[in-house]
């Protein structure tokens, strides 16, 4: 349960940030939010949680063709 909440927390401490910087910098807000920021967290969370290579390696694979 801990670890939901802290995934949540840090999910929308992105969000938030996101839309902090684009109160000021439209252009920068577009960039930061067009990094691959959320697949690298996801990543590291799905190890984290499960840390399985081929488990990975599928997910990864499926991230580049999505993108």
């Amino acid at each position: 349960m801990l670890a939901l909440l802290a995934k949540a927390l840090l999910s929308g401490a992105l969000i938030t940030a996101i839309a902090e910087i684009g109160k000021r910098m439209p252009t920068v807000a577009a960039l930061v939010a067009s990094l691959p920021l959320v697949s690298v967290l996801g990543v590291m969370l799905l190890w984290w949680q499960r840390p399985d290579a081929e488990n990975m390696a599928i997910h990864a694979e499926a991230t580049f063709w999505y993108v």
